[in-house]
């Protein structure tokens, strides 16, 4: 059975020679019909000034034009290697009256909720795999029990958060979870 990196990889091959070779179709054909032909190609291009003339520039002007196209396609064909997106969130406590606290192991305990449960604590980084839906990031829950949690919206996060596409991997800056009060039965509010 082939690995996803390895159909990535021959993915991406063959993308790359049918955009190297592809552009040859129109160049021959314009050799075989015009050998005598004066075709010149000149002017702005893909932000490129060309001058090129005969096949070469038939050859030329379909390569640079289909390189939008094979980046939109690249990215596609990377996604299949990692289709999911690594969320790294550091985390600082506070207690009650907003002074900070270390919990230590009690981090291990930590909750996430995300379905389904894709995450992995080490220290006070707490690393999230979430896949997008219709180009749209999920909120992520996060529960201390017995302490206290932190809802966090990725599409809204303050101050934008820290994006490596060709990782596929957020990082956030540092989200604050505040111990929460205890709740006291007949309390006056």
């Amino acid at each position: 059975m082939w690995t996803n990196q390895t159909v990535t990889l021959l993915a991406f091959l063959a993308l790359f020679l049918v955009w190297l070779f592809a552009p040859l179709v129109p160049a021959v054909l314009t050799y075989i019909i015009a050998p005598k032909e004066k075709i010149i190609v000149s002017g702005p291009l893909q932000g490129l000034s060309i001058k090129a003339t005969g096949a070469f520039a038939a050859y030329l002007t379909v390569f640079l034009v289909c390189m939008p196209f094979v980046y939109m396609t690249w990215r596609s064909i990377r996604s299949m290697s990692k289709p999911y997106w690594d969320v790294e969130i550091p985390i600082s406590t506070f207690d009650v009256d907003a002074k900070p606290v270390d919990l230590g192991e009690e981090l291990n305990n930590i909750r996430v909720n995300i379905s389904p449960p894709t995450y992995s604590v080490s220290g006070n980084i707490v690393t999230v795999r979430v896949n997008t839906v219709d180009e749209r990031l999920p909120k992520i829950s996060i529960d201390i029990p017995k302490f206290g949690g932190a809802l966090i919206d990725l599409e809204k996060q303050e101050p934008s958060p820290d994006v490596r596409e060709d990782q596929r991997l957020i990082r956030l800056s540092l989200v604050p979870i505040q111990q929460r009060k205890p709740l006291v039965i007949g309390e006056a509010k």
